[in-house]
């Protein structure tokens, strides 16, 4: 039971997110990203009674985004050649997002470092399709004449990946930092960009504060033009100021990627970062239409029910309080990491604990790199570069080199705190063209699609997206398509729980409670929220109750500490 002066300053909260909301334009459940698809209003049903026909739906929706990038072919390789045209004049290429969009960005970066250090040992037809991109980037320039090995070497330095909060970010989420454009500028101009570089920002919504503001700092300092990549509609984005400015800069060149709303409502993290991971790392490597073309056919045709009975097993394990512990060789790493730390903000699962903290309370889930020793061997195994820690007073503690430092996903850390006898090793390797699957006695050696490396990654991603989706299904973790286990964690994700209640009670025909009164109750009900508790649950039940019974659930006065049960005006 909240305080008296809990509930006062649940209230004063609610207000001051309601007024920000209001002029800072948070309110998002216009756009199509933030909507509830159609195919998917059962979703949570599927997963728990048909897993097959959820992984056929999602299937759907993923092929449906490939087609979208096909429509934005034009602009993609217009894209290509302003990278092209960047490197070639000695400047650099900068990817940079947040959340979803920050570790494809982080992605990005590794697979193109990944791919130059072993040059020598790519498959043949790999080796030629990248060879002939890098004598494309180089030619005309003053690296043109140097050594293949002197080329690589300056081809590394050359692109830039980060994400909002810094690297920790990646491996355990930051969500509060996208709410300052400051922040990004900042952190832009600390990694020495110049007039000559070029930065491709990309906001799965079009509207996140700090991508935004990064992209306006570049148009600044840079005199060329720069890339915004984003998945709806502009005529919804419009009336938020911080989207016009950024839509009618005449120094930002935008590619649309509206392929409607998400599978689960919001979840970005799915088709939307799908399409921009393809089209930004796509344009770097120089992927083809032709390339994408056959990519999709190869996702329309594949049968996806190999996952089965991996997703089944997982959700079982989590249910007995069991360990899953992701144990992955580097070329897997990355995405499989991306996908589990995602799980936190976006279902609260429980956040990844390699951490050096005595009391720490086991997470369920763990992620190990095969082969590393220490957490700065795990960490350079991951990005293939030295970490990106922001040293700021607002990050500290969160993004800084001491919190990075805390972590250890090394191999040598997989049973730290735990209980041995609990703990389930899912293994997943790629050795070539071959992706193997191992969690206990349920073992699987698939073929991935013959294609570029960047092709057979987005594939892992799309399989981990859909994979872990289901398990959180299993799990109980969302109701039809809505998220209702997301974390209220920044004015974005705020909004979304309220209007996740608000299309929930709607289904139920309950249309008699504003969104200011939903937000009230939340914050209430975010004070006292306990460990392994829903908000967006909790809240909607306390507004059906309240709708059912016939009284109002937003109280006109503070309780006493000891009041036992709510009082409530009469509606």
């Amino acid at each position: 039971m909240l305080r008296n002066g809990q509930y006062l300053q649940a209230r004063q909260e609610a207000q001051e997110f309601l007024e920000a909301m209001n002029t800072t334009g948070y309110g998002l459940g216009h756009l199509d990203t933030e909507s509830s698809h159609e195919l998917t209003r059962e979703m949570d049903k599927l997963a728990k009674e048909n897993l097959g026909a959820a992984m056929s739906v999602f299937q759907r929706l993923d092929v449906n985004a490939l087609e979208t990038v096909l429509l934005r072919s034009e602009q993609y390789l217009e894209m290509s050649d302003a990278m092209r045209d960047t490197i070639r004049s000695g400047g650099k290429v900068f990817f940079y997002g947040c959340g979803a969009t920050g570790r494809l960005s982080l992605s990005t970066g590794y697979l193109w470092r990944y791919m130059l250090d072993n040059f020598e040992t790519l498959p043949d037809d790999t080796q030629r399709h990248f060879k002939a991109r890098i004598d494309d980037l180089t030619s005309g320039s003053n690296l043109e004449n140097l050594s293949l090995e002197d080329k690589i070497q300056e081809l590394r330095s050359r692109i830039v990946d980060f994400m909002t909060g810094g690297d920790v970010a990646l491996v355990n989420s930051i969500e509060s930092a996208e709410d300052y454009p400051e922040w990004a500028a900042d952190h832009l101009k600390s990694l020495g960009f110049c007039e000559n570089d070029l930065l491709i920002a990309s906001t799965e919504g079009g509207e996140t504060p700090s991508v935004l503001g990064a992209l306006m700092e570049a148009t600044r300092i840079s005199e060329r033009q720069q890339y915004l990549t984003y998945c709806n509609p502009d005529e919804q984005l419009m009336s938020l100021e911080r989207c016009r400015d950024a839509l009618e800069h005449e120094q930002v060149t935008k590619i649309n990627l509206d392929s409607g709303p998400m599978a689960l409502a919001g979840s970005t993290r799915l088709q939307a970062t799908t399409m921009q991971q393809l089209v930004a790392a796509g344009a770097l490597f120089g992927i083809t239409r032709e390339e994408i073309e056959e990519f999709r056919e190869y996702m329309a045709r594949i049968d996806f029910s190999f996952l089965k009975p991996f997703t089944e097993r997982e959700a079982k394990l989590n249910k007995q309080g069991e360990y899953i512990v992701y144990r992955l060789d580097e070329q897997t790493a990355n995405i499989v990491y991306t996908d589990v730390t995602e799980r936190n903000p976006t279902f609260s699962y429980p956040p990844l604990k390699h951490i050096f903290e005595e009391h720490a309370d086991p997470s369920s889930t763990y992620v190990v790199i095969r082969g590393t020793e220490n957490s700065d061997e795990a960490f350079w195994t991951l990005l293939r570069r030295e970490p990106d820690t922001l040293e700021t007073e607002e990050m500290k503690g969160r993004g800084d080199e001491a919190t990075r430092a805390k972590f250890d996903f090394s191999e040598a850390a997989t049973y730290r705190g735990l209980n041995k006898d609990k703990v389930h090793m899912f293994d997943i390797s790629q050795d070539g063209d071959m992706l193997r699957l191992k969690l206990d006695d349920i073992e699987l050696s698939a073929t991935l699609p013959d294609t570029h490396p960047l092709l057979q990654q987005l594939f892992m991603k799309m399989m981990m997206n859909m994979h872990s989706t289901l398990f959180m299904g299993c799990l109980d973790r969302y109701k039809g398509n809505w998220m209702t286990w997301v974390k209220p964690s920044n004015n974005k994700l705020i909004d979304r729980c309220i209007r996740y209640v608000q299309g929930m009670l709607e289904h139920e025909g309950i249309e008699d409670f504003s969104y200011e009164k939903i937000c009230h109750v939340l914050f209430e009900e975010r004070m006292g929220l306990q460990k392994n508790e829903a908000i967006v649950l909790k809240v909607f039940d306390r507004l059906k109750e309240a709708h059912d019974k016939g009284y109002d659930p937003y109280p006109a006065n503070g309780r006493d500490s000891d009041s036992s049960q709510r009082e409530y005006r009469v509606a």
